[in-house]
């Protein structure tokens, strides 16, 4: 079986990447709502924020967060700006 880096260039592939990344995020907290480790108080507003930086953990470790001056980073910024994403 082909993993998501086999075919990241195609748009089924970027479309696995993200579920995937996004997947093991929402079961990591999910395992923590399971074990008591979330508090009954917390609601979207806190859940969101959550998961939020455990994407932004998440890419961390991405060429254009550890380089962010760099061509790579600058033209992802330019993209998003542009594209309005």
């Amino acid at each position: 079986m082909k993993t998501y880096q086999d075919r990241i260039d195609t748009r089924r592939g970027k479309r696995f990447f993200v579920r995937s990344i996004s997947r093991a995020i929402a079961d990591e907290v999910c395992r923590h709502i399971v074990d008591g480790k979330i508090p009954t108080a917390w609601d979207g507003h806190e859940l969101r924020v959550m998961l939020a930086k455990l994407h932004e953990q998440s890419a961390a470790t991405s060429i254009l967060v550890r380089d962010p001056t760099g061509t790579r980073a600058r033209n992802f910024n330019n993209h998003v700006i542009v594209n309005n994403l």
